[in-house]
């Protein structure tokens, strides 16, 4: 039986070192893609079930009539898991972060022209020529906290080891190849998990 408050016990691949990477844009020496999915979340998801687009961060967003501009309305009561809420400029910056750094792996940059929090739940982003495609990449674009990525310097080489995000469940202990420990995060904006 599921119930509130009980433990949730996954199957792993456990790392026999300790965990080397939690920042969320570096895929090699890291935590599974599983993991990130529970520490942050990204603009939408893909469900691969039945081929949809969900709205996670971004609820809604739209281009313009030559796909050069998209327009993205931010979720509102949306918190990181040290309390501190996330809007706009924690979207733009989380796009702009990867301008220029080895974590655009999917090479957005050399589409994108700018990205600006218009508002404080609107981010608006410019492209270069007409990027229709961008919305494909929406749900591998995770939003970091500004907060403190701003402060560490070289974001790919940020590791992350005590993450701060807005997903479903909080960071709580990694024991050396035995387990990795989260927490319900009580506060997640689709309700506790």
């Amino acid at each position: 039986d599921i119930k509130e408050g009980g433990t949730l016990n996954v199957g792993e691949y456990i790392l026999d070192t300790q965990l080397a990477n939690l920042n969320p844009y570096v895929t090699t020496g890291t935590a599974n893609t599983n993991m990130r999915l529970l520490l942050y979340d990204a603009l939408t998801y893909y469900n691969p079930i039945d081929g949809t687009t969900v709205p996670m961060i971004a609820t809604e967003w739209a281009f313009n009539d030559d796909c050069t501009q998209l327009v993205m309305q931010i979720r509102e009561g949306v918190t990181f898991s040290d309390g501190e809420t996330l809007d706009a400029t924690d979207v733009a910056f989380s796009l702009n972060m990867l301008n220029g750094t080895t974590l655009d792996v999917n090479g957005l940059w050399n589409n994108i022209s700018s990205v600006e929090a218009t508002g404080d739940y609107e981010v608006t982003v410019t492209f270069a020529a007409s990027f229709p495609s961008f919305s494909a990449y929406m749900s591998e674009l995770f939003i970091v906290p500004e907060h403190i990525w701003s402060t560490v310097g070289d974001v790919a080489a940020y590791q992350a080891l005590d993450p701060v995000g807005s997903g479903p469940f909080i960071w709580k202990s990694y024991t050396t190849g035995t387990d990795v420990q989260f927490e319900a995060n009580k506060n997640y904006w689709a309700g506790a998990p």
